[in-house]
């Protein structure tokens, strides 16, 4: 990654493709991401923070990690900085694993703090109110 970053300084903020690993270490699943559009993460966190890299400056910029978020912390991060004007670009590896298990905090936390981060995150970037329906395509 910092090959890449020094390679290219017009770059902020670097993701990848992800490895879903389970409680034994063997892969289960891959997702292949698709080139970054800034659009679509105004309604869903589609980048896997774990494969996700940025340069100090950008996060310095926007004050760094919200705390009030115990959920969609990330995403509200990526957030910010697309809004503070970060380029962000999706690269084409691998770049980070997930690990599941029935204890993870995607799991066990999604149905209470989970969606309503997520509805909040959704209203503050579109302005309007905003329902899980949506995000069904008409």
């Amino acid at each position: 990654m910092a090959d890449y970053f020094a390679r290219h300084p017009e770059v902020d903020v670097v993701y990848g493709h992800r490895l879903v690993i389970n409680e034994r270490s063997y892969e289960v699943a891959r997702w292949v991401l698709p080139v970054h559009d800034a659009e679509l993460l105004l309604w869903a966190d589609f980048i896997p923070q774990e494969t996700c890299f940025w340069r100090r400056s950008i996060y310095e910029k926007i004050g760094g990690m919200d705390p009030s978020f115990q959920f969609a912390l990330d995403w509200d991060l990526l957030l910010r900085l697309q809004k503070a004007g970060a380029r962000m670009v999706r690269l084409p590896y691998f770049t980070g694993a997930f690990r599941m298990h029935s204890e993870q905090k995607n799991a066990v936390t999604i149905n209470t703090d989970g969606y309503k981060e997520m509805q909040l995150l959704r209203e503050r970037e579109l302005g309007r109110e905003f329902n899980r329906g949506g995000l069904a395509r008409g």
